[in-house]
């Protein structure tokens, strides 16, 4: 038998950040919302880490629309402080 680690995807009942980043990377190259916990348990296994938890396609959908508003966020901290013209 294999050695095995294990990979938690909750920290305190939170969903940790590099598992929130992973997720919406998969959702960025086109990992359906209700496959996502399925690919990263295969890709974990593959490396043999078991991975505990559960993540639910709601968890995923609320993800990516935290990223949506961090991204916009950024965006519009970047133009108050560029500095320099637009044309």
């Amino acid at each position: 038998l294999q050695n095995h680690s294990v990979q938690t995807l909750k920290q305190k009942g939170i969903i940790k950040d590099d598992v929130r980043d992973a997720v919406r990377d998969l959702i960025t190259i086109g990992v359906s919302r209700n496959k996502i916990f399925a690919v990263l348990q295969r890709v974990f296994r593959l490396a043999g880490i078991n991975l505990e938890g559960k993540l639910s396609p709601r968890s995923v959908s609320r993800m990516v629309l935290e990223g949506g508003v961090a991204s916009d966020i950024q965006l519009v901290e970047t133009v108050t402080t560029a500095s320099g013209a637009f044309i």
